[in-house]
């Protein structure tokens, strides 16, 4: 109930995704205002990312500590395994790209690749959900687990 005497929501992202299109266009994080208008558009460094299921730095399972905020949005690219972190708090209506993890990182120290879904834990950790190991063997398919500062 007290979510909802809350600062209402002013924007939002969305992801849009141009992976198997044909358009020779990298995919993009969105910013829409409150009249559904697009006011910024944040292209991602690499063609065919698919962008997939985005999460924050931070969520309720942070609850009673005041400290912690929403700043990075955590954006994972199923298709080439790069994981996008970007800034959302120096300029909320154009947010900028703060940290690119190259997949290459991902593989050489878990094993794993093809990242789906990001979930913020309570200690600060980044957990995403990965499908498969690098060469596409779903059985051994496995987290990925960055640190505040989103390092491996």
């Amino acid at each position: 109930m007290e979510a909802m005497s809350g600062t209402r929501v002013q924007i939002l992202y969305v992801t849009d995704v141009y992976t198997g299109t044909g358009k020779g266009k990298p995919d993009y994080l969105e910013t829409v205002d409150a009249y559904s208008l697009i006011i910024h558009r944040l292209p991602v460094n690499h063609l065919e990312d698919e962008l997939h299921h985005i999460g924050w730095n931070a969520c309720s399972s942070c609850y009673g500590d005041a400290s912690v905020q929403r700043q990075f949005l955590i954006l994972p690219s199923l298709v080439s395994s790069i994981v996008y972190v970007v800034d959302t708090a120096k300029n909320p209506k154009a947010p900028i790209l703060h940290k690119v993890v190259e997949p290459q990182e991902v593989v050489t120290k878990t094993g794993i690749a093809y990242p789906n879904t990001s979930h913020c834990l309570v200690d600060g950790t980044i957990m995403i959900s990965c499908l498969d190991d690098k060469d596409s063997n779903a059985e051994r398919a496995g987290f990925l687990l960055l640190n505040p500062d989103f390092d491996v």
